[in-house]
């Protein structure tokens, strides 16, 4: 497995991609967020996401994308992860 990570100096995450012997994986930053990126893997898929401290930016994140899916959210998964620093307690 090759990683590849091209770090800019205005561009906090860069670009990462994973090759192994099937699989590409790229991560995209979203244009007018600092918090949203695209992942996108096997080269037809691709997952949007939120990274941030904000209960409300997640909150909004959540609503726009039930939003835009919303005829097909008979099966659609949306995941949520929480995680608390020592530094938090």
């Amino acid at each position: 497995m090759v990683i590849n990570n091209n770090i800019s100096s205005n561009n906090i995450l860069g670009s990462l991609t994973v090759k192994g012997p099937t699989s590409r994986i790229t991560i995209e930053d979203l244009p007018y967020s600092d918090s949203r990126f695209m992942v996108h893997f096997f080269d037809d898929a691709h997952i949007d996401t939120v990274v941030t401290a904000s209960a409300e930016e997640a909150s909004d994140w959540v609503e726009a994308i039930f939003f835009v899916h919303r005829r097909r959210l008979s099966h659609f998964i949306v995941g949520l992860d929480v995680e608390k620093l020592p530094s938090d307690l």
